[in-house]
């Protein structure tokens, strides 16, 4: 996967304008990067031996960022999910900037609604990312449903209380996010 820079990606100017959290903005770029501790990033650093190739914890596929974030098939099925929330059915990208920038374009149309899809897609990263340190560190999952409820509280958190003219309760966000712009 190719690292691309802050400059060339709008996407990240959410991070710029600190409505998600550092460490999640930090995520993002290191994503971007293919910079994550993934399985194969890990083996090619020498932190990981071969020995531990397996696939990932998940889906027990080879484990890199971009299959980690968009061509597993649970965590696929998360980013459908939302975009079903959305109502849009679109066919993704598999590697993280063209995902990233497609998904700015779907629901583009003012630089408000960028931002909350922005942080939507910030969140969605996160929890995926944290979902995958819990199956690894505790054994724990859940299913697809609860992480999309967790995706949906998150975003709405971080909007709510740093996006200036948000305005919207929880339940108008789950119901109607297209109205939350």
């Amino acid at each position: 996967m190719e690292g691309i820079s802050l400059e060339n990606h709008r996407d990240l100017s959410v991070a710029c304008d600190n409505l998600v959290p550092l460490k999640v903005a930090a995520l993002v770029w290191r994503l971007l990067q293919n910079k994550i501790p993934s399985k194969d990033n890990l083996i090619k650093r020498g932190s990981l031996s071969e020995s531990h190739s397996g696939g990932s914890v998940l889906c027990g596929m080879a484990e890199s960022a971009s299959h980690l974030f968009f061509d597993c098939p649970l965590y696929s099925a998360a980013w459908h999910k939302i975009l079903s929330w959305l109502n849009i059915s679109p066919a993704l990208h598999n590697s993280a900037p063209s995902h990233l920038c497609q998904f700015t374009r779907l629901l583009g149309r003012g630089r408000v609604r960028d931002k909350i899809f922005s942080v939507l897609r910030f969140a969605c990263i996160w929890i995926l990312w944290k979902k995958r340190t819990k199956k690894i560190f505790r054994n724990s999952s859940g299913s697809t449903d609860v992480w999309i409820e967790e995706i949906q509280v998150v975003a709405w958190k971080w909007l709510k209380s740093k996006l200036y003219g948000f305005n919207y309760s929880l339940s108008q966000w789950i119901l109607n996010p297209l109205d939350c712009s």
